[in-house]
């Protein structure tokens, strides 16, 4: 299947599309399996009402995958991503062993470990125990400072993906917006700049003000020095 949404589009294994053909805004990808294969169009809703989303959302939807099958492209993504790009994983619907999908994670976080990068936890497996699975893999997040694990109860979905989609497509929305805040207002040389407007203004202001107090002093200082001649005159001339 494959079907675009405004800024969101939904692509199948079979399927590729040009990564590139986006540069002016902020690339996100979503990386997983089925269970997020009606995310494009959710998030698609969620955001139209923007005048101007800094994002363009790509969801890679791989029917059945395992890990490694959803991981598998992970380095595409790394040699086509900008430093401001952000990768979405959602995995582990179809594995059946633990440890095998830990490590391929890690090794995959470690080679986007330049991007900001989030990873779901597993919604639904029937083979294994997924409270379990979902708490090493926030283990594992942990270990990344760029990495975030995006946490929701399972226990209030059961068999409702509906619900659980629209429960993860404003968990994404919450991520993106803070994101974007973040990149635009909190970091370090954003505050710094921010303040040496600030402070260049109030530069600015005071010297104004300082301009004006000496303009107005020297006004008052020559018309008093008129004011003594004119009296002087007229003192000679009665």
């Amino acid at each position: 299947m494959d079907g675009v949404c405004g800024f969101a589009s939904v692509i199948d294994i079979d399927k590729k599309e040009d990564i590139n053909s986006h540069k002016k805004k902020t690339k996100v990808f979503i990386l997983g399996d089925e269970h997020i294969k009606l995310l494009s169009e959710k998030l698609c809703k969620s955001r139209k009402h923007l005048h101007d989303d800094p994002y363009t959302i790509t969801i890679m939807v791989k029917q059945g995958a395992s890990c490694s099958q959803v991981l598998s492209s992970c380095d595409e993504l790394k040699h086509s991503l900008s430093a401001n790009d952000i990768v979405i994983l959602s995995l582990g619907a179809n594995d059946r062993n633990p440890y095998f999908l830990l490590s391929q994670l890690n090794i995959a976080l470690h080679k986007l470990r330049h991007f900001k990068v989030y990873v779901t936890n597993v919604y639904l497996n029937r083979c294994l125990n997924t409270r379990l699975l979902n708490y090493n893999i926030k283990l594992l997040t942990q270990n990344f400072d760029n990495c975030m694990f995006l946490e929701l109860n399972n226990d209030c979905y059961k068999t409702n993906r509906t619900l659980y989609l629209n429960d993860l497509c404003f968990k994404i929305n919450i991520e993106l917006d803070y994101f974007l805040y973040k990149s635009r207002y909190l970091e370090p040389h954003k505050i710094k700049e921010f303040l040496s407007r600030k402070y260049a203004t109030q530069f600015r202001s005071q010297e104004i003000k300082i301009g004006k107090k000496i303009v107005q002093k020297k006004l008052l200082s020559i018309f008093l020095i008129l004011k003594t001649k004119i009296m002087i005159n007229l003192f000679f001339l009665g």
